[in-house]
């Protein structure tokens, strides 16, 4: 018989207690996983490989830890206008992949499409300073219904951006990276009661007005409906 049987009780129990603080210790993370970081221009319910994983907000990124491999990304607009977004992709062991999904912007062999606001844009500006007339006299000499954005219609751009810009002048302008821009000051077609055109600033989404024979750094991008 133990002479000492509380010392038996203290040894297991001294024993036990490193298995139980073990246990409780967080997982390391699974080795040869990947990550897919996903940002979507608009509202969308995201599928990977055929299985849903939730909402995609607009602009708002998020990461799944992924096995390695090919990867079906689908994503179907919350908005009637807008339809599906759908890419594969090619993931690798420790290493993060990012993906911009595009539903409501969209490039064509015309410009850039707004799904939402039916409108398509030319990709790039006029290139060069310009003053107000000239800025609406290139859009209206494109033809095929080409002009001036109004002001609202440029504020849109900027606001449906989803957190995406795009380099302009030395600058970064709040636009699809489909663009591409030589400034970031924008006519609108809009005029001020005292004669004065209204411009929209791209980088920093403010709408100011301006004389309209002004023209440094002063660009025309244009629009027409989809």
């Amino acid at each position: 018989m133990n002479a000492w049987p509380w010392l038996s009780m203290v040894c297991v129990a001294s024993l036990a207690l490193p298995a139980e603080a073990q246990a409780q210790q967080p997982k390391a993370p699974t080795q040869g996983s990947a990550q897919l970081k996903l940002t979507s221009d608009a509202a969308c319910q995201l599928k990977l490989n055929g299985k849903p994983m939730g909402a995609l907000s607009a602009g708002v990124p998020k990461t799944f830890g992924l096995p390695p491999g090919p990867v079906d990304v689908a994503c179907a607009g919350s908005d009637a206008t807008l339809a599906q977004a759908r890419e594969q992709v090619q993931l690798v062991a420790q290493e993060t992949q990012s993906l911009r999904l595009r539903l409501r912007w969209v490039a064509t062999a015309d410009g850039v499409v707004d799904k939402t606001q039916h409108l398509l844009w030319t990709r790039q500006d006029n290139g060069s300073d310009v003053d107000w007339a000239g800025a609406a006299a290139w859009c209206e000499g494109l033809g095929q219904g080409w002009s001036l954005p109004s002001r609202a219609e440029l504020e849109g751009l900027t606001a449906s951006a989803a957190g995406e810009t795009t380099p302009c002048h030395g600058a970064q302008c709040k636009a699809p990276a489909l663009f591409t821009l030589s400034s970031y000051w924008m006519w609108s077609s809009d005029r001020n009661a005292d004669g004065k055109a209204v411009y929209h600033y791209l980088h920093t989404g403010h709408t100011q007005s301006s004389p309209a024979d002004y023209k440094l750094n002063a660009r025309a991008l244009c629009v027409r409906p989809e």
